[in-house]
């Protein structure tokens, strides 16, 4: 897996590519901690657009900074380009906190 952030005045993006599992989660999560850590955000970007493929750790790692920005009254936002994986994001619930976009 591979994890690109980018910061934009209150906007943090994580853009990911490859493959999303329980092995590459602990990173993932560290490194974003640090960067919404050393900065001030409203609004954190998950991009799944560049995934291969994500696990159920994957949803853990969107909860937890959902938590994580609901206490600094921020949004999260999650993009996929890809039928199934939003569909799979819902039926797990979690368009009940974040948001999902299309592209």
């Amino acid at each position: 897996m591979q994890l690109n952030l980018t910061a934009d005045g209150t906007t943090l993006t994580a853009i990911f590519l490859g493959e999303l599992d329980h092995h590459a989660c602990p990173d993932a999560r560290e490194r974003i901690d640090m960067k919404l850590n050393g900065g001030i955000y409203n609004k954190l970007i998950f991009d799944f657009r560049g995934l291969t493929f994500m696990d159920s750790s994957a949803i853990a790692l969107v909860m937890g900074r959902y938590k994580y920005m609901s206490v600094l009254n921020g949004k999260v936002y999650v993009v996929t380009g890809d039928a199934k994986m939003k569909k799979i994001l819902v039926l797990a619930g979690l368009d009940r906190y974040v948001t999902i976009l299309d592209n």
